[in-house]
């Protein structure tokens, strides 16, 4: 079996199983902030899964792929809805907590913004890393910013 960008792949799977670990302990805290971490979760698995195995896929490649971007799409949307709602909730969590929380998001909206550089100026490493491959490494130090900006902004939530 041929796997055609192996790295990207498995930074694919790495991704995805950050999103799961993510997810699990906010399932009590908030039911948005998961939806979020498991649609980028599957997103993350379809990507990989098209990287990898794009000859393998054949005429279903384009199908996997349609389906990576959709999600990627509908995973952003969930998880900025749940920034905005949980920094807007004033009952969630203490004034301290919330503030905490906030300066998490913005972390995460910069570390983000760095790794959408890094994928738009296809910085590579070398022939075996690519752009998408950092902007993979990247992007989990911005969804573990996420992850701790909900953790703070959910602390007393069960929505």
């Amino acid at each position: 079996m041929v796997i055609l960008e192996p790295v990207t792949m498995l930074t694919d799977y790495a991704l995805a199983a950050l999103c799961l670990w993510f997810a699990a302990p906010l399932w009590r805290r908030s039911k948005l902030w998961v939806a979020g971490f498991l649609v980028t979760a599957i997103a993350a698995l379809l990507g990989g899964t098209a990287h990898g195995f794009r000859v393998p896929l054949g005429d279903h490649w384009q199908r996997v792929w349609d389906l990576t971007l959709w999600s990627i799409a509908i995973g952003s949307v969930l998880l900025i809805a749940a920034g905005v709602r949980s920094a807007v909730r004033r009952d969630a969590a203490s004034d301290a907590a919330r503030q905490e929380g906030i300066r998490w998001l913005k972390g995460a909206i910069s570390v983000s913004l760095v790794a959408l550089l890094v994928l738009v100026a296809k910085l590579s490493l070398y022939q075996h890393v690519n752009q998408n491959d950092i902007y993979h490494v990247i992007q989990m130090g911005g969804l573990y910013c996420l992850y701790r900006g909900a953790m703070n902004l959910t602390a007393s939530a069960t929505a």
